[in-house]
């Protein structure tokens, strides 16, 4: 087999997806008050679940959740606030026929959203954080990893 086969298909947890492009990635947001804070969109649990059954619907491939903001200048949040405010959503989208990617840096969150059925890990920190590349190592979530300048609570320079 040559160095130059290309992968056909993506495995993300309990799904196998064809690997082709582009993809159709649906961004749906757990608390976007959190997330967009600036964009006055605030999507409450209910209101997330729907949205993201509203992107599937419209074709989505991959639907992505996310409960801290990585703008500039935007404050931390602790894992158990972050997942207080994931796992109302993840739990409501369990029966989802698309993978669920959570967009997080911590690995006590990554552990608990694999768990409880998250199909994929996106990480802005390219599993940099201690324990992270244990957390998704261990697992047979699909790992998109990520790149940024700088920290997310320092402005942008």
């Amino acid at each position: 087999m040559s160095a130059a086969v290309t992968a056909q298909s993506l495995r993300c947890g309990r799904f196998r997806t064809a690997a082709r492009s582009p993809a159709s990635r649906g961004r749906g947001q757990c608390d976007a008050r959190f997330r967009f804070p600036t964009a006055g969109i605030t999507l409450e649990p209910g209101a997330a679940i729907a949205h993201a059954q509203r992107l599937v619907d419209e074709g989505a491939d991959l639907v992505d959740i996310g409960a801290e903001s990585s703008r500039p200048g935007a404050s931390s949040v602790s894992a158990e606030q972050e997942l207080s405010r994931l796992m109302p959503v993840l739990d409501g989208l369990r029966a989802c026929p698309v993978p669920i990617s959570v967009d997080t840096t911590k690995p006590e969150v990554m552990r608990a959203v694999i768990r409880a059925g998250a199909a994929m890990i996106n990480d802005i920190g390219a599993l940099r954080s201690p324990g992270a590349l244990d957390a998704v190592a261990a697992s047979d979530a699909g790992v998109c990893l990520m790149h940024m300048r700088g920290e997310p609570r320092h402005d942008a320079a």
